[in-house]
């Protein structure tokens, strides 16, 4: 089931719990002060939702276009308020979370269907074709980018490491 918030609701409903708080596991934002405050938060003034993103977006992170146009607007209304946006998009993770990770928690026919019926590319090779763009255009900008990414991997592999001095240089969190 693609609907997160769908899964956290019928977990809540399993184990008749009133309140989640969800932390993706990648959340750079995971802060138990701001916990506590959106706690306080609710439960004080009876909201049925909080979040800490600022403008809240959900966009379906295997959609090509949804995520270009997404990123776009952003970038746009970013450049003009000068104030940070953050996007939440959900994504299929074909292989486990690690090595380790056996992948136990899901079916073949599932991950089969991710990479059938919504992976990305395809989904949007097929939006193409639909629009009358040929088979043939399509392989020769496939090739055209696989050159630019082979060319970029060798250069990168080429550079010399950065010193460790500047690890944290250009870095965001």
């Amino acid at each position: 089931d693609s609907n997160v918030l769908k899964r956290y609701y019928d977990c809540a409903t399993k184990f008749n719990t009133k309140i989640i708080v969800r932390i993706p596991s990648d959340c750079p934002l995971i802060d138990p002060k701001i916990i506590k405050k959106g706690l306080k938060l609710f439960l004080t003034k009876k909201y049925s939702y909080i979040s800490n993103i600022i403008y809240p977006t959900y966009i379906d992170g295997n959609d090509v276009e949804e995520v270009y146009n997404t990123v776009s607007e952003f970038k746009n209304t970013i450049q003009k308020s000068g104030k940070p946006m953050f996007i939440e998009s959900v994504t299929y993770r074909y292989r486990g979370h690690s090595k380790s990770d056996r992948n136990l928690y899901r079916t073949s026919d599932e991950i089969a269907f991710w990479k059938e019926e919504k992976d990305p590319l395809k989904r949007f090779i097929g939006k193409l074709t639909e629009e009358n763009i040929d088979l043939e255009t399509l392989k020769e900008i496939e090739a055209e980018v696989k050159e630019v990414i082979r060319d970029s991997v060798k250069k990168a592999l080429q550079s010399p490491e950065s010193p460790k001095t500047n690890l944290e240089e250009d870095s965001y969190a």
